[in-house]
């Protein structure tokens, strides 16, 4: 008994953390999404990162600074390793559950509900998660329509059919359709299949369901609806906005309004969510308890708890050590702050395609010549600090966490600063010059001008060797932006800009500013 009371006080307030003590955290943070602080602020989370992005980063911090490090005091007689695997995973799948149901519970429990005489106020009103509205019109057989097939489950064994539709909201019957309506409204349908038929099956359930949800839709009662749900950005929200401006040949940019349909009343929209939260937890607390009574505790905990904390590295400590002020340079640490928070909350927003040109980056402060025209003379640097999708954004916060801080180190703060700034800029309107006329946002200027005097470094102060992994790696990434570069995922004229100004700021301020540690 005493044993298990010593694991209960090992283990138990990691797994307390990770379920009960997220719950209030991710609970306010949603409530703040669903009443904006400032109306005219245009950062809007994508759905998907509202359900499961941020839950799974709130969990993984959790296991980040605790939980690991206290899973280590329980063993197993048998495969020890995969039982603490057990564990953790019934503490990830518990706190996950109840984030899910605590983000959905906060949304029905607090999203606003606005009533509208007509649709076109809607566009008047504050943005709000749920609209009432009293008299509005659809024109029949009139709208958008797409369509998106999408695989799930093990080794991609189903198939989903999706088809949407999109009528214009009007205010009257007599009312002639806008030239761009701004309110539509949109309804989906949905089928599965196994992904293992034969295409032909596949064309050939696929026409079946359209022509099914084509007749649904000749009889469809649009004024059954009891309020509607305002569509967040998502995957379907996207999927709306292109079949729209395809029927209309206008580019939007995504901001048509989409509405869906709900056909319970709107005080019984809670229903067992709350209580869910509550059986979530005792169900994966049991599960929780009943592993760990076949574990048992390592001796020593309370005496040695923080020193084999230390002693128990991994890679995630290397990669950690990475953004630590006390073990990393200033300006390095600095640099991969900036770019793990934008990138992180520009993914979170919808730049994810790694596309250049993306509308979101002026918003972000991305560059084009018409806003740095205006006197947007900060745009010549905050464009190399963002990220036009996570794959691109971790590839340069790899390369420059991997030699950033000991070339900071070796040609002191101040000259990386400068370098770094120098590179940014000459990159900067070297991509003004070639491109003016589309966003460009990334990283990898910095990243090659960087590299440019890391080498220039090297063969002066003969410490660049080719039998080193370092210049491979660096290489590597090199070859790699050559490559994106054709893909229209990186511009390789702000690259080249980058290329310049790291072979000027080199020779101009590496021996000015270099580090007196490095003086013998």
């Amino acid at each position: 008994m005493n044993d298990f009371l010593l694991k209960l006080r090992i283990l138990f307030p990691a797994h307390l953390a990770m379920t009960v003590g997220l719950v209030p955290i991710f609970g306010v943070f949603r409530f703040f999404t669903l009443v904006p602080l400032n109306q005219n602020f245009s950062f809007q989370f994508m759905e998907g990162a509202l359900e499961f992005v941020i839950p799974l980063v709130l969990i993984g911090l959790v296991y980040l600074f605790l939980y690991r490090h206290r899973i280590l005091w329980i063993y197993f007689a048998k495969n020890s390793d995969r039982a603490q695997d057990v564990l953790t995973l019934i503490s990830f799948l518990t706190g996950l559950a109840m984030l899910l149901l605590t983000g959905n519970y906060v949304e029905k429990r607090f999203g606003k509900l606005t009533a509208l005489d007509y649709p076109s106020h809607l566009v008047l009103t504050p943005k709000t998660n749920y609209y009432k509205i009293d008299n509005y019109e659809i024109p029949p057989n009139w709208g958008a329509m797409s369509w998106n097939w999408h695989t799930s489950g093990k080794y991609n064994s189903t198939l989903h059919f999706e088809l949407f539709f999109a009528s214009p909201f009007l205010n009257t019957t007599w009312e002639m359709i806008p030239d761009v309506p701004l309110v539509w409204y949109g309804v989906r349908f949905n089928e599965s299949m196994s992904n293992w038929a034969s295409d032909a099956e596949k064309e050939k359930q696929f026409e079946k369901f359209k022509r099914e949800s084509l007749k649904k839709m000749e009889s469809w009662d649009f004024k059954e609806a009891k309020y509607f749900r305002r569509l967040l950005k998502s995957e379907d929200f996207f999927i709306y906005n292109q079949a729209i401006s395809r029927l209309l040949n206008f580019n939007s940019e995504n901001n048509f309004i989409i509405l869906e349909a709900e056909k319970e009343p709107f005080e019984i929209r809670i229903g067992m969510t709350g209580y869910w939260i509550f059986f979530a937890w005792c169900i994966g607390t049991f599960l929780f308890m009943v592993v760990l009574f076949f574990g048992k505790s390592r001796q020593g905990f309370l005496k040695n708890f923080r020193l084999a904390s230390r002693r128990h590295r991994s890679w995630l400590d290397d990669i950690l050590d990475r953004f630590s002020y006390r073990k990393n340079q200033p300006v390095t640490v600095t640099f991969l702050w900036i770019l793990l928070t934008v990138g992180f909350l520009m993914a979170c927003s919808g730049v994810i395609g790694g596309f250049l040109d993306h509308p979101f980056l002026g918003d972000w402060g991305g560059l084009r010549r018409i806003e740095v025209g205006r006197g947007e003379w900060l745009r010549l640097i905050t464009f190399g600090f963002l990220s036009t999708g996570p794959f691109i954004g971790i590839i340069n916060m790899f390369i420059l966490g991997y030699f950033g801080g000991a070339f900071e180190k070796e040609i002191g703060s101040l000259g990386f600063l400068l370098l770094s700034i120098f590179s940014l800029i000459f990159g900067a309107l070297v991509s003004l010059y070639f491109h003016p006329v589309y966003w460009v946002g990334g990283a990898s200027p910095l990243a090659i001008g960087l590299i440019v005097a890391f080498c220039l470094n090297g063969i002066k102060t003969q410490t660049l060797s080719i039998t080193e992994l370092k210049p491979w790696i660096i290489s590597g990434y090199v070859i790699l932006v050559l490559i994106l570069g054709f893909f229209h995922k990186v511009d390789h004229a702000a690259n080249f800009g980058g290329l310049i100004g790291g072979m000027m700021g080199y020779f101009l301020f590496n021996t000015r500013f270099r580090s007196k540690d490095n003086y013998h």
